[in-house]
């Protein structure tokens, strides 16, 4: 980023960041919504996002009214403000494990109308998890270890709890915990389409080994009956994202 750029941020910022009297978040408004977030520090290019969305994540596949998406790794909720604009009805799902982001999620969904919800615990193969609290969320969950310990439910659970018959789309992107949470996902039926970012590009980048997923999520993917593309776009991180979708969906 440059210094043009980090100015410019910081101006953005300041005109748009507004301490919610209610809750003590702070907020700002994004593709028609309210986003909340922890601190100054969250505050992203709408632009990136609004990239992300539209050239990735419902790039081949935009939810229609009606339709279901669950999103593990939901952050602060701007993909889902993002989608509530461009196609008002859809069923909107949120997983997010890092207790002071599930927090603001769960405002930002709320917003959203009742069709959105957010959900704070791990899906995985029961028992719990153990994450850090870092100011990047990147950082979160990096070897599966540190003080935060988050309950988990398997897969069946989490479908029963919320009558998931039919997943339109599956969004994947929890840093490195793709491959997790692919495995533990033991009845894929309902799911007919699937975005997952694996996140080779941290590995590649000397981050660890860790990171290293796209080829366990391909194998995992194709072994259920998913046709899978890429994303050749021109940026690395993209070109680990990938789009699977079964015959007939």
């Amino acid at each position: 980023m440059g210094l043009h750029d980090s100015l410019r941020r910081r101006l953005r910022r300041a005109r748009t960041l507004r301490r919610d009297a209610a809750t003590g978040l702070l907020s700002y408004p994004a593709f028609g919504a309210r986003v909340f977030v922890r601190s100054r520090e969250d505050f992203p290019y709408l632009e990136d996002v609004d990239w992300l969305c539209e050239k990735v994540i419902f790039a081949r596949h935009l939810p229609g009214p009606g339709e279901t998406v669950v999103d593990f790794g939901a952050g602060y909720g701007e993909e889902a403000a993002w989608l509530a604009r461009r196609s008002p009805g859809v069923r909107y799902l949120g997983v997010e494990i890092q207790p002071s982001v599930y927090e603001c999620l769960a405002h930002t969904l709320a917003a959203l109308g009742p069709g959105h919800r957010a959900f704070p615990l791990a899906v995985g193969r029961g028992g719990e998890v153990h994450i850090g609290s870092h100011r990047s969320y990147e950082k979160v969950g990096v070897d599966g270890a540190g003080p935060v310990a988050i309950p988990a439910v398997t897969w069946g659970e989490f479908v029963s709890r919320f009558g998931l018959r039919r997943i339109d789309l599956l969004k994947v992107n929890i840093e490195g915990g793709e491959r997790d949470l692919l495995d533990a996902i033991d009845d894929f039926g309902p799911i007919r389409r699937v975005v997952v970012s694996a996140h080779d590009f941290r590995a590649r980048r000397g981050e660890g080994e860790h990171y290293r997923t796209r080829q366990a999520v391909t194998v995992r993917l194709e072994a259920q009956g998913y046709r899978l593309s890429e994303f050749r776009l021109g940026k690395s991180w993209a070109e680990d994202w990938l789009y699977g979708e079964r015959p007939g969906a």
